[in-house]
């Protein structure tokens, strides 16, 4: 860290919020196409200054792939910019597609994900510099395959449906095989994250306790500004962990009210999860603060 840090300007970047008042932005360029970067940048809105986190500081990387859901030091994406189709989840960020080098393959459609824990890529789906697989692997519509795969396509839609699955939709890909042009695509796709290849930071911190979703706990209002409220069934103690996306703690407290209320004004708008600890039992829970 350093006030003198700057990572210049850029354009076409995947962001992201870590809930705790810091934004990333990875993936962009300062020109096309011979300035393509990959790395990650951090900014503090608290300290006010620019973090280089992650990836090379050099144009044009192609990118290392070891094997996929294998989170190996050292893999990251090759320099690309045009990922809109990125999304929010507790272990981190996932991102797909975008448009790397001027070649045959120049758009993409691997899936990656990054970690802002530990500053780790995690390859998890689609081609590599090698075996792009522009085309993909549709299989038969409705029934998911570990061998299906979107094509290769750059400014998606994206989005998390309440499940977790994330949801892509449409993009542009350019057939410099077939056609040489650019064609729209209408294709919708789902993707469940799979816990053996990225794990959230709950799985990984309660692997001793039975996790479940206890319908007896009454939480409101949810999203919420300024208070959440919280009915338990009985008084018996539990104690009450928020974390961030990020998996870090943000509140801990003990209770053995029945009804109880969280001052929340501090928590910055995003997503948390509210963990509700009684004995050997685990109640896991989102909460969303929006003001």
């Amino acid at each position: 860290v350093s006030p003198t840090n700057d990572p210049g300007g850029r354009f076409s970047y995947t962001k992201y919020n870590d809930g705790a008042g810091n934004f990333y932005f990875l993936g962009n360029g300062i020109s096309y196409p011979n300035s393509l970067l990959n790395d990650v940048w951090k900014y503090s809105l608290t300290n006010n200054d620019w973090t280089w986190m992650a990836g090379v500081n050099t144009v044009y990387y192609m990118g290392q792939y070891t094997i996929k859901c294998d989170t190996v030091a050292g893999d990251m994406p090759a320099s690309k910019y045009e990922m809109r189709a990125s999304w929010q989840h507790p272990s981190g960020l996932y991102f797909f597609g975008g448009i790397g080098n001027v070649s045959q393959y120049a758009v993409q459609n691997y899936l990656w994900h990054y970690n802002p824990k530990n500053n780790l890529y995690t390859w998890v789906s689609g081609g590599d510099s090698n075996d792009p697989f522009v085309y993909g692997r549709y299989g038969t519509k409705g029934t998911p395959s570990n061998s299906n795969i979107p094509s290769a396509r750059t400014g998606s839609s994206a989005w998390t449906d309440n499940s977790g699955d994330l949801w892509l939709y449409g993009g542009l890909f350019w057939d410099t095989i077939g056609m040489n042009n650019w064609k729209f695509k209408n294709d919708l796709w789902k993707y469940s994250p799979n816990e053996d290849c990225i794990k959230s930071p709950i799985t990984t911190n309660t692997t001793s306790q039975d996790i479940l979703f206890d319908e007896s706990i009454k939480i409101y209002p949810n999203p919420t500004k300024n208070k959440l409220n919280i009915s338990f069934n009985d008084d018996h103690q539990r104690t009450i962990t928020i974390m961030n996306v990020l998996g870090e703690d943000v509140l801990i407290l003990i209770v053995k009210n029945r009804d109880i209320t969280l001052e929340t004004e501090l928590l910055q708008n995003g997503l948390y999860f509210l963990e509700i600890n009684k004995g050997s039992k685990l109640s896991v829970h989102k909460i969303i603060i929006h003001k």
